[in-house]
């Protein structure tokens, strides 16, 4: 996904009360991943590298923007053994971008998508970058299987992120909650009290499939498609990591 400041106008084109952002409010202008496929099928043969430069081109295209505005790349990875050095420059590359542009992986297990947006965000609405790329990617095919455990910390991490954003839990129309097992979303909803019905409304990874690195930027990606399908307006994406801890992000729907 791409972030930028509101006043890149060439990024922000079409935005509603564009006049009402401040110079430093950061905009997510497009949204792009591959197929999620399964165990050792079609996308198997392809690195975690590859696919990101795939998800990467396509979100570029869908922003309309040149790729040469965006400064900087962050991406998530967790399992690199056998990848090779600098995934995140790996797949930047690939991708076709210039050879300039600074790239950093981050791993912090399966929220590291999300965090990759965290940090973009960080970045711009500090002054500190106009423009940046931030996602994860991960072939599971390709990595050793292992066991992670984690489940409940999200039902901590989400009432965090609403006090950040200025809004209540009453105000989360609704939730992706990221399905590391099928009991993680069952019982963090029933620890923040929600609503079954507004939790993971399109499928969560059990459905989906869960590439670690690339998880945290897909269930954000998926809460907007569902404030879109359902014209809501706040929403909330959270996702336990290996180790006991979590991330979550409040995110508003623009027109």
């Amino acid at each position: 996904m791409i972030a930028a400041r509101s006043n890149l106008k060439k990024a922000a084109t079409g935005l509603r009360n564009l006049s009402s952002f401040k110079d430093t409010d950061v905009v997510v202008v497009s949204f792009a991943r591959t197929p999620i496929g399964k165990m050792g099928g079609a996308l198997a043969s392809k690195t975690a590298p590859q696919l990101g430069s795939i998800a990467i081109t396509e979100a570029i295209n869908r922003a309309g923007i040149n790729k040469d505005l965006i400064e900087e790349v962050i991406l998530g990875n967790v399992v690199s053994a056998g990848v090779g050095q600098a995934p995140a420059r790996q797949a930047v590359l690939g991708a076709g971008m210039k050879l300039d542009t600074v790239c950093t992986t981050i791993n912090k297990v399966c929220a590291s998508g999300m965090k990759s947006l965290m940090f973009s965000a960080l970045h711009i609405s500090g002054g500190y970058r106009q423009a940046m790329l931030a996602g994860g990617m991960e072939s599971m095919s390709n990595i050793p299987y292992y066991l992670m455990q984690f489940t409940i910390a999200p039902s901590d991490a989400v009432p965090r992120a609403a006090k950040h954003a200025g809004v209540s839990m009453s105000d989360i129309e609704y939730h992706e909650i990221n399905e590391a097992f099928s009991v993680v979303a069952l019982a963090n909803a029933k620890l923040m009290n929600l609503d079954l019905n507004r939790v993971n409304v399109h499928g969560g990874a059990v459905a989906l499939g869960h590439p670690i690195g690339c998880s945290g930027a897909r269930i954000v990606g998926s809460l907007y498609s569902v404030l879109k399908a359902k014209d809501a307006t706040i929403g909330a994406a959270s996702i336990c990591n290996g180790g006991g801890g979590a991330s979550a992000i409040v995110i508003e729907r623009l027109n």
